[in-house]
């Protein structure tokens, strides 16, 4: 049996990879959803030790940087 488990198995990508990007989404439902928070908020809310990392992995995963896809969300 694979180290891969969860949904990691059907992408293809490591458990690590599979969280962080989990972690990514719901980060981003969070932006979207609460305009009062800051992107460090959010990021410290999701287990990011810094607001730079985080923004680091953001634009990995979606393609723009945190406060780019909130300027996006509330078009």
């Amino acid at each position: 049996m694979s180290g891969r488990i969860f949904g990691a198995a059907s992408t293809g990508s490591s458990p690590k990879d599979y969280w962080l990007r989990m972690r990514v989404e719901c980060a981003a439902r969070r932006l979207r959803k609460s305009p009062g928070l800051t992107v460090t908020d959010v990021a410290y809310e999701f287990g990011f030790s810094s607001s730079q990392y985080f923004a680091t992995v953001f634009r990995r995963y979606l393609g723009v940087s945190p406060v780019e896809y909130r300027a996006q969300a509330g078009q």
